[in-house]
């Protein structure tokens, strides 16, 4: 696999895996405007595949790079998940035959915690439309388990924006 250096921001809330669970000599740092969080990693491995399968917790369909390339030039759908020491931290989705591309965070259950929603424009441009955060209080809840509490945000190419934050039906300190 391919591997190469990599800056992943989040939002606050997100709990960045520590280099105690696996992430080898990953540095955690926070960015000095609206709590984001960066996390600098020396080596990050690039798989491309069909997606996500949420029951295996793993990427589905494996593609060949070649192949992916391809799909890319074609607009056709593929994606790209990027690990470090075996443990997912992103998934790109990309079709842009629908002017669409997405990028997932994983938490350390392998469950999608994070999405942002992008527009293609044009060649090299991308809008942020939107995205979710899902707020898991325990680690054995299902991925997108009707108990947690998630929130989604949007924004359009004319300037409106907004969001929602709608209560599962756990408390986030994981009581009912």
């Amino acid at each position: 696999m391919p591997t190469g250096s990599a800056v992943i921001r989040k939002m606050a809330g997100y709990r960045v895996p520590s280099a105690s669970r696996g992430l080898g000599s990953a540095r955690v740092g926070r960015w000095n405007w609206i709590g984001q969080l960066a996390v600098i990693i020396d080596r990050v491995e690039v798989s491309y595949c069909e997606g996500w399968d949420p029951r295996a917790w793993a990427m589905a369909g494996p593609v060949s790079a070649a192949m992916a390339a391809g799909r890319d030039r074609g607009g056709e759908q593929y994606a790209v998940l990027l690990a470090v020491a075996g443990q997912p931290l992103a998934m790109i989705e990309v079709a842009w035959r629908d002017v669409y591309c997405s990028v997932w965070f994983f938490d350390e259950q392998r469950r999608r915690a994070f999405m942002v929603d992008c527009r293609r424009l044009s060649e090299g441009r991308l809008f942020v439309a939107g995205g979710c955060e899902w707020a898991y209080t325990t680690t054995g809840q299902d991925e997108f388990d009707e108990h947690v509490t998630w929130g989604e945000y949007w924004h359009s190419p004319g300037g409106g924006r907004g969001g929602a934050r709608l209560p599962g039906r756990c408390h986030p300190d994981g009581t009912a």
